[in-house]
């Protein structure tokens, strides 16, 4: 009930508590598990495939909102000040 929150940690209402301060380039949710073992080497750029819940490449700018490259589509919107810096 509460939302997903990239880059803050929500509170017991949702409101963001503690903020992250760097830069934040692909966000991916999966419906399986991507890696295994104490390292992996993650592609520059992820794609989405059947198992790609939400996949966000935010390196492109398109206004407040980061776009959901997945077939669902979830579209985030940007809330406070974030910085999306295309490349």
């Amino acid at each position: 009930s509460l939302p997903l929150i990239i880059g803050g940690n929500p509170d017991h209402q949702g409101a963001i508590g503690s903020r992250f301060s760097g830069a934040i380039d692909e966000v991916r949710i999966s419906a399986i598990d991507r890696y295994q073992g104490e390292r992996f080497d993650p592609p520059l750029r992820h794609e989405t495939d059947r198992d790609t819940d939400l996949l966000l490449h935010l390196d492109r700018d398109d206004g407040p909102f980061a776009l959901d490259a997945s077939d669902h589509r979830r579209h985030a919107i940007g809330i406070g000040s974030p910085v999306f810096n295309p490349q």
